[in-house]
């Protein structure tokens, strides 16, 4: 009798204690950098919330390459094998050049860099783009012969272009 008075004063005591636990949790406040408060009924909302704005401002550019990795394999492996509508997995129809991920490589491109320049500006912010994004684009580009590369000062074939490649060669535009 004593234990069971016991195991049931432990456990009110257990659920008045979770219960102060997510009290004190849930009247957590958030703050977005810059000072703005985010409100939410939740913790885990409100940390979630704050956590997608920064990215926006961070990659407000990010959404021109927001996909599947899988669906950015695939439109390298259709733009290796040189076909016409390398981005049709990504739901685009049009030219490699009509692509806003291939507009921005051409730009980023400028007068010529290697491969590897070129994924690094276009992986850090604004952009914030997987690698596969990037390459799907040069290798589309190339394959649509929209842009030369060479390795070791030797023009790269139709075709051969690949992601090793990519970071070893230069893309002039």
């Amino acid at each position: 009798m004593a234990k069971s008075g016991m195991e049931s004063r432990k456990k009110l005591a257990e659920t008045a204690r979770n219960n102060l636990v997510i009290e004190i949790v849930g009247a957590a406040k958030v703050y977005r950098g810059g000072g703005s408060e985010v409100f939410g009924l939740a913790l885990d909302v409100k940390l979630k919330s704050a956590a997608e704005d920064s990215l926006v401002r961070l990659f407000p550019q990010f959404s021109k390459a927001d996909a599947p990795s899988a669906a950015w394999e695939n439109c390298i492996k259709r733009a290796r094998a040189a076909h016409e509508q390398p981005f049709q997995p990504l739901k685009y129809e049009d030219r490699s050049s009509n692509i806003p991920v291939c507009q921005q490589v051409r730009q980023t491109i400028g007068s010529g860099k290697t491969g590897t320049q070129i994924r690094k500006e276009l992986e850090a912010a604004p952009f914030g783009w997987p690698r596969d994004a990037v390459d799907a684009a040069l290798i589309a580009l190339h394959s649509s012969q929209q842009l030369i590369a060479t390795l070791n000062g030797s023009p790269v074939e139709r075709g051969q272009l690949d992601q090793n490649r990519n970071s070893q060669g230069r893309i002039p535009n």
